[in-house]
C-alpha cells in the first residue's frame, strides 16, 4: 500500500507543477488586462500561447507517461515535440477542448460524468499518430 501511495503522491506533485504554472499565467493575464497600453496586447498573446502550451503539454505528458515507461523529463520533451509536430492537429485539439469546456459550462452535469472521460479518449485519439511515430523510432 505504501508504494501505491508514494506513486500517487509523486504523480500528483507533477500535476501541481503544471497547475501552479497555469495559475501564475492566468494571474498575469488578468493583471495585463488592467493595463491599457498597445504593447500589452502582444504580451497577452504570448501569455495565452504559454497557457495553451502548458495545458496541452500537461495532457500530453499524462498520456505519454501512461503509454510509455519514461521519466517525467523525457515525457515533457516528447509532449513539447508533440505540441509542435502538427499545427492543424493542435488547432483541432484546442478547438475540441473549447467545445468540451463550453458544453460543460452550459450543462454542468456533464462535468462529473462526461467531460473527463471523453476528453482523455479524444486526447488519446489525437495522439495516435504521434505514438505510431514514436513506435517507429523505437523500432530502429
Amino acid at each position: 500500500m505504501a508504494t501505491i501511495q508514494k506513486g500517487f503522491l509523486a504523480s500528483e506533485s507533477k500535476r501541481w507543477v503544471f497547475l501552479g504554472i497555469m495559475l501564475v499565467l492566468i494571474y498575469n493575464l488578468m493583471l495585463s488586462t488592467k493595463l491599457n497600453y498597445g504593447w500589452m496586447l502582444m504580451i497577452q498573446f504570448i501569455i495565452i500561447f504559454a497557457l495553451a502550451l502548458t495545458f496541452c503539454v500537461s495532457i500530453f505528458t499524462l498520456l505519454i507517461r501512461t503509454h510509455y515507461d519514461v521519466g517525467f523529463k523525457d515525457a515533457i520533451k516528447l509532449a513539447i515535440a508533440q505540441f509542435f509536430s502538427s499545427f492543424y492537429q493542435l488547432l483541432f485539439f484546442i478547438g475540441v477542448t473549447v467545445v468540451i469546456v463550453g458544453a460543460s459550462v452550459k450543462w454542468p452535469g456533464l462535468i462529473l460524468f462526461f467531460t473527463p472521460g471523453t476528453y482523455v479518449v479524444l486526447a488519446n485519439w489525437f495522439s495516435r499518430r504521434w505514438y505510431q511515430k514514436i513506435d517507429r523510432l523505437l523500432a530502429h
